[in-house]
C-alpha cells in the first residue's frame, strides 16, 4: 500500500485540487435558463470592477439585438422594457446603457447604491485590472482610492439621472412574454419584458462555525481601521479582503494575527501579498504601496501622511484554524495540531460571502452542479438511450435480435426491399457501426463549426479542423468507403495490395470479406484500441505498427507537446469531447476525491497489460499447460467471463460500458471528458509519459487575479488557478491542450509553452489567448476585452 500511495502521489494526488464555487449557470452574454433574464457582474465569475461594468453594458447590448424587443410602436406603460436588480457597478453600467438606448427601465436596490464599494475600508486602493481595458458602455473607472471611485461613479450616475428604487425583489417568474418581479404578498409584482440580475455575491457571510462566533466583537467587514488602533486583532481568511483588512489594521496601529487554513497565500493579488510580507518583516518601514498618489502614500489600509509611523504589528499563522472565540482571547490550532491561545480584542472573519443561491432557486434559474427532477429524468433517459445504442452497434444480444427480425439496418438490400443497393454499399449500409460513425462524424463537424465560431482563436480553429479531418478521413471514409471499394474492385487480389491486405485486413466471414475495421488501429493506438493486439494469432504488422505508436511516437510527441498533442488533436474521443462537449466543460467535478479517481485508468491500464501478457504466453507456448491456461484466462478476461448474466470482462466493462455508455452518456451532465480523464487506458499510459514532458501551461503571475475561471472551465478537473497565481508552470499530466483555460482567462495570464531541463522557457507560436491576440493587434482592440 505504501508503494501504491507513493505512486498515486507522484502521478496524480500531489497536484492542487481546488473546488468550484456554486454559481448560477450563465452564457457568454449573461443569459440564464429563465428566458429573458441575464446575469451580470461578480456572478459571471470574474470579481473585477472593469469586468462588472463591461458585463452590465454588454447584457443590454445583447438584449437590444433580440428580435422580440422592439423600441418603436405602442408601449404598455405598465410594463418596463428592462428591470435591473442591483445598483452596484454592473447594475448602474447596465442602466447607463439602457438610458443611452432609450429603453424604459428601473433599477431596484435592497440596500444602498454601490454598497460593496461603500463598505470598503477607508482609503482602500482600487486596482482596476486590466489597466489597459476600456469596458463596453458608458461607465468609466479611473480613480485609485475608494473615496475617489465613489465620487466618480456617483457623478456618472447622477449626470444620467439614474435613481434606484429601494425595493427587495424576492423572486422572478416568467409569464407569457413578461418577467414578473415578485416583491412580497402585499404588493403586485413589477412587470418587465427583460430583466438583468446584478446583485453580486450578496448572500450571507460565510460562517467559521466555532463557539463564540456570535460575540459582538466578531465582524465581517472593516470600515475605519483607525477605530482599532492598539487592539489585539485576529483576521481570518486568505483572500484579498482578508489581506487588505490585516494590512489596514496593522498600518493603523493594531497588533494583527492573520490566520489562514492553507499553508500558503495563493489567491490574493501580488501587491497585497508583497505588502503582507513586508509588514511582517518590518511594519514601520513598509507601509506604502509602490505607486505614489500625489503628495500622500496610499496603503491598503488607507492614506497615511508622510512621516506617520504606525505602531502596529503583523503575524502570519499559516495552516491554522480557529477553534474558539472568547471575550478576551481566541484559540487556534496550527498545522501540527497544537492549540494556540492568543489575547484578543476583535475578530474579522473575512472568509467571503455566499452567492445568493436561494434567490435563484426560487426563480427557477439553474445553478451549476445542482440537479432537479427534470435533470435526473433527462440524464436517465439519455443514459438508457446510450445503453441501447452501444448494444445495438456491438455484437451483442440486441444486435442479434435486430438481425433475426431483419430490423434496420439489416433489412437494407433484402430481397424486395426498394432500398436494395448493389455491391459494396449494400454491405456497408447493413452495418450498424457505419451509422454510428456517420453520426459521430456529423456531430464532430457540426459542433466543431460552432466551437470555431464561438472561440475565435487561431489555435481552436486549427485544432478543430485537424480533429474533423482525422475523424472523417482515416476513421470513417477509409474503413467504411475507401478500403471496401478497393477490395471489391480487385486491388487486394494479388501483388503488393494482397500482401498489405493479408497482413493488415485479413479475410473474415461476412461483411466485405476482409476486416477493414482494423484500420482504426492506424489512428487509435493500443491500449485504446486493443483488437489488433488481442488476436488469436499474432498479427505482426499490427504489432509493429501499434508498438511504434504506443511506445515510440506517442512518447515523443508527449515529451515535446504534452499528452494533449494526441488527446486533443488526434484521438476520436477527444474530437467529440472538444466539439459536442465544448459547452459542457464546466460540468466536470473538481476536488481531491475526483483526483484520486483519476487512478481508475491506471487499474484498467494494468488489466490491459495483464491480458496482453496472457496473450503472449498463449502465442509462445500454445500447447503447454501454462499456454493452455493462459489462453483460457485470456479469453475469459477479454470477453467470456460473466456472473449471473452480468458480463465481467474487458470488452463489456471497458469498451462498451465505460468508453461508450458512460463516456457519452454523461456528456451533458459531467462534461465530455469523463472517459478520457478517469478510465482511458491510453490516457493513463500517457500520464506516465507526461511526467517527463517539457510541455507546460505558463503563467504571468502579475496578471493573475485568482478569479478561478481557468479552473472552472477545465474539463479534466485541473486546478489551474493554483499554479497560475503562484506563477508556476502547470504540469498536471491530465492536461489535454483544449486551450479553454488559456482562451477564457480574462487577463491573458496563461499561454501554452515548454520548459526544458535547463529551465529555458519557450512559448507556443499559435495564438490561444484572445487577450494576448488583442494586445498584439494594438490598443484599438483592447476596448471591451472582457467580452465573451
Amino acid at each position: 500500500m505504501w508503494i501504491v500511495s507513493r505512486y498515486m502521489n507522484w502521478l496524480h494526488t500531489r497536484w492542487p485540487a481546488g473546488v468550484i464555487e456554486k454559481l448560477p449557470v450563465a452564457g457568454p452574454e449573461g443569459e440564464t435558463s429563465l428566458p429573458g433574464v441575464r446575469i451580470v457582474g461578480d456572478l459571471t465569475g470574474i470579481p473585477l470592477l472593469k469586468f462588472s461594468a463591461d458585463t452590465g453594458a454588454r447584457a443590454v447590448q445583447a438584449i437590444l439585438r433580440e428580435p422580440g424587443l422592439s423600441r418603436g410602436g405602442q408601449r404598455n406603460p405598465d410594463v418596463l422594457d428592462l428591470a435591473i436588480i442591483g445598483a452596484g457597478v454592473s447594475g448602474v453600467s447596465a442602466a447607463l446603457e439602457a438610458r443611452k438606448s432609450g429603453l424604459s427601465f428601473r433599477v431596484f436596490e435592497a440596500t444602498q447604491v454601490f454598497s460593496t464599494i461603500v463598505n470598503f475600508p477607508k482609503g482602500k486602493p482600487i486596482y482596476t485590472y486590466p489597466t489597459e481595458m476600456v469596458p463596453a458602455g458608458q461607465m468609466r473607472l479611473t480613480a485609485e482610492v475608494k473615496e475617489g471611485l465613489l465620487d466618480e461613479l456617483e457623478a456618472q450616475r447622477t449626470a444620467a439621472g439614474i435613481e434606484a428604487v429601494p425595493l427587495r425583489i424576492e423572486r422572478l417568474e416568467r409569464k407569457g412574454d413578461e418577467i414578473l418581479l415578485h416583491v412580497g404578498k402585499e404588493r403586485p409584482p413589477v412587470r418587465a419584458r427583460r430583466a438583468i440580475i446584478a446583485i453580486g455575491r450578496s448572500g450571507n457571510y460565510r460562517k467559521m462555525n466555532v463557539p463564540g462566533e456570535q460575540l459582538d466583537k466578531v465582524y465581517n467587514r472593516l470600515y475605519d481601521p483607525k477605530d482599532f488602533a492598539g487592539m489585539q486583532a485576529l483576521v481570518v481568511g486568505g483572500g484579498d479582503s482578508a489581506l487588505e483588512t490585516a494590512i489596514a489594521l496593522a498600518s493603523c496601529g493594531a497588533h494583527v494575527t492573520l490566520s489562514y487554513r492553507n499553508k500558503e497565500l495563493s489567491r490574493p493579488k501580488p501587491e497585497n501579498i508583497q505588502q503582507i510580507r513586508a509588514l511582517e518583516k518590518n511594519p514601520e518601514a513598509e507601509v506604502a504601496v509602490e505607486r505614489p498618489v500625489s503628495d500622500r502614500v496610499t496603503t491598503a489600509a488607507g492614506s497615511l501622511m508622510r512621516g506617520d509611523k504606525p505602531a502596529g504589528s503583523l503575524r502570519l499563522l499559516m495552516g491554522s484554524t480557529v477553534r474558539e472565540i472568547r471575550r478576551d482571547s481566541v484559540t487556534l490550532k496550527n498545522e501540527a495540531g497544537t492549540e494556540i491561545v492568543l489575547p484578543n480584542d476583535v475578530v474579522f472573519a473575512m472568509i467571503g460571502r455566499e452567492a445568493p443561491l436561494e434567490f435563484f432557486r426560487r426563480s427557477g434559474i439553474t445553478i451549476r452542479g445542482e440537479w432537479r427532477a427534470r435533470t435526473w429524468a433527462s440524464f436517465l433517459l439519455f443514459f438508457a438511450f446510450c445503453v441501447f445504442l452501444y448494444n445495438w452497434k456491438s455484437s451483442g444480444e440486441l444486435n442479434a435480435l435486430f438481425q433475426r427480425h431483419h430490423w434496420f439496418p439489416f433489412n437494407i438490400g433484402a430481397s424486395g426491399d426498394p432500398s436494395s443497393l448493389p455491391g459494396t454499399m449494400t454491405i456497408t449500409f447493413r452495418d450498424p457501426s457505419f451509422y454510428y460513425s456517420l453520426a459521430y462524424c456529423s456531430c464532430v463537424v457540426a459542433f466543431g463549426i460552432g466551437r470555431i465560431r464561438r472561440r475565435k482563436t487561431a489555435y481552436v480553429k486549427l485544432q478543430t479542423l485537424t480533429l474533423m479531418a482525422v475523424q472523417i478521413v482515416p476513421l470513417f471514409l477509409l474503413p467504411y468507403v475507401l478500403l471496401p471499394y478497393l477490395g471489391h474492385n480487385g486491388f487486394f487480389d494479388d501483388g503488393i495490395g494482397k500482401t498489405v491486405a493479408d497482413n493488415l485486413f485479413p479475410a473474415a466471414q461476412g461483411g466485405h470479406g476482409r476486416a477493414y475495421w482494423r484500420a482504426f488501429g492506424l489512428v487509435l493506438a493500443w491500449p485504446l484500441f486493443v483488437w489488433n493486439f488481442f488476436t488469436e494469432q499474432p498479427m505482426w504488422w499490427w504489432l509493429i505498427i501499434g508498438s511504434l505508436q504506443t511506445f515510440f511516437i506517442i512518447p515523443l510527441i508527449v515529451w515535446r507537446w504534452g499528452k494533449g498533442a494526441y488527446c486533443g488533436w488526434i484521438c476520436s474521443c477527444g474530437a467529440l469531447a472538444e466539439t459536442l462537449g465544448d459547452r459542457h466543460r464546466t460540468k466536470m467535478p473538481h476536488g481531491p476525491l475526483w483526483n484520486r479517481l483519476n487512478m481508475t485508468g491506471q487499474v484498467i491500464l494494468a488489466a490491459a497489460f495483464i491480458v496482453f501478457g496472457l496473450r503472449i504466453v498463449g502465442w509462445a507456448s500454445p500447447h503447454s499447460t501454462a499456454g493452455v491456461w493462459a489462453r483460457r484466462v485470456f479469453r475469459g478476461m477479454l470477453s467470456d467471463w460473466s456472473f449471473l448474466g452480468v458480463q465481467l470482462n474487458y470488452y463489456h466493462i471497458v469498451d462498451i460500458f465505460l468508453a461508450g455508455i458512460v463516456g457519452v452518456g454523461m456528456y451533458f451532465w459531467f462534461s465530455g471528458r469523463v472517459w478520457c480523464r478517469f478510465a482511458c487506458p491510453l490516457a493513463a499510459l500517457m500520464h506516465l509519459y507526461a511526467r517527463f514532458s517539457q510541455f507546460r501551461i505558463l503563467a504571468e503571475k502579475s496578471k493573475c487575479i485568482s478569479c478561478n475561471v481557468c479552473t472552472s472551465v477545465c474539463h479534466q478537473g485541473i486546478d489551474i488557478m493554483n499554479f497560475a497565481n503562484k506563477g508556476l508552470p502547470m504540469q498536471d499530466p491530465e492536461c489535454v491542450r483544449c486551450s479553454a483555460c488559456v482562451q477564457e482567462c480574462p487577463t491573458g495570464t496563461l499561454a501554452f509553452g515548454r520548459v526544458d531541463r535547463h529551465g529555458r522557457v519557450g512559448i507556443d507560436t499559435i495564438p490561444a489567448s484572445l487577450v494576448r491576440m488583442r494586445e498584439r493587434q494594438g490598443p484599438a482592440m483592447v476596448s471591451g476585452a472582457g467580452g465573451g
